[in-house]
């Protein structure tokens, strides 16, 4: 289905997600080229925003200070010796495998990219940009991307000038509105809350007030880590943790996404003129994600994005100057994820 989001260039700009072949669109004129990508991904996996037991095997899952300069020198191969690393911070830190699923994401991009037509290895190397929130979780997983892209020799900043446009508009009021609109699923926390504790076996207090917020935060994380093991929760439990910010999505409106304007400009600069930027990737956070693809309508879209999930945009244009925007859910199920951080490379 299409969707038309201006009539200023609704004639001109096809926005839609496929499940068949593009060239096989009826709208299509003749061979299709490629003028812009740009990749939405959330931040790798983290560790607990606030502390929570056993603190010990948290900290385990950080990656260690060797690992951690080599990333900060990621995009950056004439850097000269980095400031020694002080005391790491557990709480809300990217860990190892999280820097693992992000340099896989840079993989699969690099790939992509490559067997585009028209994408060689000295245009994509001098184009590519990426965007990023302040976060240091943020940051680090832009650079074990940018890792990923094995762009040897090339010079890639991490921007955060930008990093304001990633977040959901009065997201504080949206937060508020929703804890009061969910009351009616207190009891659902009350009792997904227990049943954390007694699988994780931790206390009352690590959970604070119940609020869904802090539950999906205690189960995501611990999930990704390994901690909660297929069915030991139960379904009630799992969609009263995941169901709140599923529901919150649905109640934005796209006047308070500032990201989804972003990345349509950008579609609509590339249609209309020649781009020396090829390339955009931008690291946002999971609510930002979510609400942006719900916005466009993609199919899919009403599940919380895990981490380091995303979603790739194409602007082409066929030979009658049409130009479309076509959206491809990066992920490669036959890839093995990399253990790079403990090697000489690529970083």
């Amino acid at each position: 289905s299409s969707h038309n989001f201006s009539r200023s260039w609704r004639s001109k700009l096809h926005v839609w997600c496929t499940c068949c072949s593009l060239m096989r669109h009826p709208l299509v004129r003749g061979r299709l080229r490629v003028l812009h990508t740009q990749l939405l991904v959330r931040s790798g996996h983290r560790t607990p925003l606030q502390a929570l037991s056993p603190e010990a095997f948290w900290t385990a899952t950080l990656p260690t200070r060797e690992f951690l300069s080599r990333l900060d020198r990621a995009g950056n191969p004439r850097s000269g010796p980095r400031r020694r690393h002080g005391t790491t911070k557990t709480w809300g830190e990217l860990t190892t495998r999280g820097a693992d699923e992000a340099f896989a994401v840079g993989r699969r991009l690099s790939r992509w990219l490559h067997e585009r037509e028209g994408a060689h290895t000295d245009e994509w190397s001098k184009a590519v940009t990426v965007h990023a929130s302040h976060d240091r979780r943020a940051r680090r997983t832009a650079r074990a991307v940018i890792s990923g892209l094995n762009l040897a020799d090339v010079r890639i900043l991490v921007d955060t000038s930008q990093a304001g446009s990633f977040h959901v508009q009065n997201s504080g009021h949206l937060l508020q509105t929703a804890h009061e609109d969910l009351l009616k699923d207190a009891e659902a926390r009350q009792n997904a809350a227990l049943e954390l504790m007694e699988v994780l076996r931790i206390d009352q207090s690590e959970l604070g007030d119940g609020h869904w917020t802090r539950l999906l935060d205690v189960v995501e994380s611990s999930l990704h880590a390994g901690l909660l093991p297929q069915g030991s929760l139960s379904d009630t439990t799992w969609n009263a943790v995941f169901d709140a910010p599923c529901q919150l999505a649905g109640a934005v409106e796209v006047s308070s996404l500032p990201l989804l304007q972003m990345t349509l400009r950008v579609a609509v600069r590339a249609a209309r003129s020649d781009m020396e930027e090829r390339a955009r990737i931008y690291v946002v956070p999971g609510f930002s994600l979510l609400c942006w693809a719900r916005a466009t309508g993609l199919s899919g879209a009403s599940s919380w994005p895990s981490p380091a999930s995303g979603v790739l945009l194409e602007t082409l244009a066929d030979q009658a100057d049409n130009v479309f925007v076509r959206f491809w859910d990066p992920r490669d199920s036959w890839e093995f994820r990399p253990s790079w951080h403990t090697a000489d490379g690529p970083v």
